[in-house]
């Protein structure tokens, strides 16, 4: 059986193995997502209480690319941020925020029709598949953006509980300084009010 290249939660795209926790690096080998059932399927995100995320700010995509040329199965899955209250196995702090996202309704059903179709075409090829959820923005609930930047990622299925998958102390240093600056252009205020749901 073809194993799948898990990305999971990479802070800015950034998918380095320093980042990932033990606890991460187990679960990204043992991880199948063409057997999760999609609705128990969570996205947890930790990061300073001044730092906000919004619907749009966390993408997932399930990919499959046959071995033999023919055109590669791609989908691309916006995440519907659907809580900031912390689950207690997050262990927030008091100066942090979490953010749990999900698939919409509609996502949700184009997900498993994904599944299904790669699950149809590896019995015909071999080829590589691909998960990852990414964080691709944020906004400053103070309408500046931080200094230092932690963040921690976390992911959930099959429902299960949280397992913490990377931890970065610093985003911004790990980035680096052209795309630090490139995230520092970006960061937007956000919007007044709950935080969009």
């Amino acid at each position: 059986m073809e194993r799948f290249s898990v990305i999971t939660l990479a802070a800015w795209l950034i998918a380095g193995c320093a980042s990932l926790t033990p606890s991460g690096l187990l679960t990204a080998a043992a991880f199948n997502p063409l057997r999760i059932e999609t609705a128990t399927l969570r996205a947890a995100v930790v990061v300073p209480h001044d730092v906000g995320l919004t619907t749009g700010d966390l993408v997932l995509t399930l990919s499959f690319t046959p071995s033999d040329g023919t055109a590669p199965i791609a989908e691309t899955f916006v995440l519907r941020v659907s809580s900031d209250i912390a689950p207690d196995e997050l262990n927030v702090g008091a100066n942090e925020a979490v953010f749990v996202a999900r698939l919409t309704p509609t996502d949700a059903a184009r997900f498993q029709a994904t599944q299904s179709r790669i699950l149809k075409r590896r019995e015909q090829v071999t080829g590589k598949g691909s998960f990852s959820v990414t964080v691709g923005g944020a906004c400053s609930r103070t309408g500046r953006m931080p200094a230092k930047l932690p963040l921690r990622t976390f992911m959930s299925s099959n429902a299960q509980p949280f397992v913490e998958l990377s931890r970065h102390a610093d985003v911004l240093a790990d980035l680096g300084k052209a795309s630090a600056g490139n995230l520092r252009a970006q960061f937007r205020t956000c919007p007044v009010g709950p935080v969009d749901r």
